[in-house]
């Protein structure tokens, strides 16, 4: 109901709720909050972008049923909440929260991040700043959301790599259109692909292909490309990286089966 509370009651809520999410190997109750059922439920067009103004997040927020957010720093939590708590208007909001970030050590935020002159942040760019400062040098451009960009770091950095930006996508829900603009416009030597070979703008993932926020992204990515570039571009179709090799799957994590 409160994806929909508007619109039935013209009324308005700051409902918000946390739901678990993460694999982190104790079975399927605690492995997905089947995200995708909230994003579905979603009412920002797929296939339409606004106007790229000044005040276009707000606008875009004003207009939705809700905020579906998965953060990856504790900064980002906070000023998620203080905005829910002193906006001039009221929208239902949902924060996926996996456990392990509590305790993770790599999730921290200095004390700078939380004073005055900061704010949430829909998208959160390239943090090494190696990286960030040569993005002429950025061949993958990798896209995710959540406790999963720590993996994907720690990866990155056991295999030395440098031409690799991981961005996360701390709001998915409504989509921050603008923001990823942005970010495609700043690495100009990623391949963006031809319609067939989709290139290496990436998304990466958790769950298994059919769950998760793939089915909800990709549209909207396509969208964004289409909408920003020239013809050359707009052919970009972002390739999903399910982790783990993780395809299709019936339930969000099944048993192993005894040898």
């Amino acid at each position: 109901m409160y994806w929909s509370y508007r619109a039935m009651f013209l009324g308005s809520s700051a409902f918000r709720r946390p739901i678990k999410v993460g694999y982190m190997g104790q079975g399927a109750e605690h492995s997905s909050c089947r995200i995708e059922r909230f994003l579905q439920s979603s009412d920002d067009d797929e296939d339409d972008i606004p106007d790229f103004k000044d005040g276009f997040g707000r606008r875009q927020a004003q207009k939705a049923n809700w905020q579906v957010m998965n953060l990856s720093t504790p900064a980002n939590y906070f000023h998620a909440l203080r905005r829910q708590q002193h906006r001039d208007f009221r929208k239902p909001m949902v924060v996926a929260s996996p456990k392990n970030l509590f305790r993770l050590r790599q999730c921290v935020s200095p004390i700078s991040d939380m004073e005055a002159d900061t704010r949430f942040q829909r998208l959160i760019g390239e943090r090494d700043p190696e990286i960030a400062g040569n993005p002429d040098k950025v061949e993958r451009l990798i896209f995710c959301s959540g406790k999963i960009y720590y993996e994907l770091v720690a990866e990155r950095e056991r295999l030395g790599l440098k031409n690799v930006a991981i961005v996360t996508i701390e709001q998915l829900a409504p989509f921050p259109f603008d923001r990823v603009k942005q970010v495609m416009a700043t690495y100009k030597n990623v391949d963006a692909g031809d319609g067939v070979h989709p290139g290496q703008f990436v998304w990466c993932q958790e769950e298994p292909k059919n769950m998760g926020p793939w089915t909800y992204v990709r549209p909207r990515f396509v969208t964004t490309a289409r909408e920003g570039f020239d013809t050359e571009r707009c052919y970009m179709l972002c390739e999903l990286r399910a982790w783990r090799e993780r395809e299709f799957c019936r339930e969000t994590a099944e048993a192993d089966k005894a040898e």
